[in-house]
This record gives structure tokens, C-alpha cells and sequence, in this order.
């Protein structure tokens, strides 16, 4: 399976392992109980989490424009992470006092989303080189650097059922502005929503949905005694594969009963497995 140009084995994401960048760094392929955490609204946290990863530039275009006047397509998931992180940092120096006084730093987030999915480190952001890198000062050789970065961004993607389609390509300037204007508006009408209570609790329930089909509309392999420790892609996959599942029994039965003509059906539609 391949995201951004990187390649994961789908036996390797079935496993549910972790997946190590070097000696020193491995990247966390979270279990149901690690997505709880304990909290009464662990979903919303974890997918905050999961985007405060992934600096998707597509998802930041709006910022990329408004705030740095860079296109989005011009950049990755490391240049994103990397302009987020020094906007953040010059937000907490130029109002020092404030923060220190409230005992917060803007950063605080975007550190705990780090500290899930690769453990508690005192992250920073440094030099090194002709490279700037993702370290924790305290543990000689512990360096992130672009392309170890874009891999974990590629793998969270991945194991969370994420993908890129439906996504529009602008075919030229013009296009590319009407679409940056689209999701301004959007994110606007978004953040009115939530300001006045009207964003739809379905849609923070993805997981949790995706949970009770596995759990008991599926083949009773995952239960409601095993799911805390069953991998996000497993949940994932096995969700996906039920519905082609049912997709595939319905276009079948129709074909028995005479209401689908088989020649004109996309037989890929049958494997259900893939």
C-alpha cells in the first residue's frame, strides 16, 4: 500500500507492529485501549493528535497562504510541521510572561501528539548540518530529519484508513485560488459551528463506529472481550472488508435472482478481499 510515494506491505500493517525509524526511534501503531486513553472523549483527542502530526499541506493550505504565502503544493508534511512549530514558538517568546504566568506553552499539544505515537521525549526542533531535525536533547542520536518524518506521516495516514482521494487538482492559478477560498469558507463555517455547538457528534465517532461493525456485525474474530487490543489498522481493514463484503453478497444474490446481468457487472468488485 503506498501514500505520498512510500510503500507499507499490507502484512506488515495487519500486524499491528510498530514501525521503527532507526535504533533509536519507533513510531506507535496505536491499539484501541492507547486511542481511549482513559478519557471520556478520547476520539477527538487522538484525531487532533493525528492532524497535529501529519501537517498535511493540503489541509494547511489556508494557513500556508494566509500566513506565509507559500502554495501548498510547493511544501511536505516536514516543511509544514516545521513553519507550524516556529509560529508557535514565536507566539509563546513574544508573550513570554503571559504563558509563563498561566503556566502553558503553545507548543504543548503538538508535543503530546508527538509523545503518542513515539513516547515521551522534550522534543525540539534544531540545526544540525543542512538540516533542521526533530530531537530530544536528552538522548544522544535521537534525530528525526525530513525523510524519517514524512514516513511516520505516511504510516500514521495509512494505518488510519486515510487516503487522498476525492481530493480536488487545481488545473491552474485561478483554480488553485477559488479552491483556497473554498476551504477558508469552510473552515469558517467550521469553527462557528463548534463555537455554538452544532458540529455533528457523529462524525467525532469514526472510530467508535467502526469499532461496533467490526465488533458485531462481523465474523466474532474480533469481540467485544479483545477489541481494547486490536491495532487501529486492524479495525480499519476489517471495517472495509465487511462492507465489500455485503457489497459483494448483494451483487451476487441480485445475479441468482436474475435482477443483475453479470456481463455487465465490474467483476473486481466480487474479490472482496483486496
Amino acid at each position: 500500500m503506498k501514500i505520498d510515494g512510500i510503500k507499507f506491505d499490507r502484512l506488515f500493517l495487519e500486524s499491528g507492529l510498530d514501525l521503527r525509524l532507526s535504533p533509536l526511534v519507533t513510531v506507535k501503531h496505536p491499539k484501541i485501549s492507547d486511542i481511549l486513553m482513559n478519557q471520556q472523549n478520547s476520539e477527538d483527542v487522538y484525531w487532533r493528535y493525528v492532524s497535529m502530526v501529519l501537517c498535511d499541506p493540503y489541509q494547511n493550505m489556508v494557513l500556508l497562504h494566509d500566513e506565509f504565502d507559500i502554495d501548498y503544493e510547493d511544501v511536505d508534511s516536514f516543511d509544514v510541521f516545521c513553519l507550524r512549530w516556529d509560529m508557535l514558538d514565536k507566539q509563546y517568546r513574544s508573550e513570554k510572561e503571559k504563558y509563563d504566568a498561566a503556566g502553558y506553552h503553545p507548543l504543548y499539544e503538538v508535543a503530546r501528539a508527538l509523545c503518542f505515537f513515539l513516547g515521551e521525549h522534550a522534543f525540539a526542533l534544531r540545526q544540525i548540518g543542512d538540516e533542521r531535525k526533530l530531537v530530544d536533547p536528552d538522548v544522544d542520536g535521537y534525530e528525526i530529519g525530513r525523510s524519517a518524518f514524512n514516513t511516520m506521516t505516511a504510516f500514521i495516514q495509512l494505518i488510519n484508513g486515510l487516503s487522498h482521494a476525492g481530493r480536488i487538482n487545481p488545473a491552474d492559478k485561478n483554480a488553485k485560488a477559488v479552491l483556497i477560498a473554498q476551504m477558508r469558507d469552510e473552515i469558517k463555517r467550521e469553527q462557528r459551528k463548534r463555537k455554538r455547538g452544532w458540529l455533528d457528534d457523529s462524525k467525532m465517532d469514526t472510530i467508535g463506529n467502526m469499532v461496533a461493525t467490526v465488533v458485531h456485525g462481523g465474523n466474532g474474530g474480533i469481540s467485544p472481550f479483545n477489541f481494547m487490543n486490536a491495532a487501529i489498522y486492524q479495525i480499519v481493514s476489517a471495517y472495509k472488508l465487511i462492507y465489500k463484503k455485503f457489497h459483494a453478497d448483494h451483487l451476487l444474490g441480485g445475479v441468482y435472482a436474475g435482477t443483475v446481468k453479470s456481463e455487465s457487472m465490474n467483476h473486481t468488485s466480487m474479490d472482496w478481499a483486496v
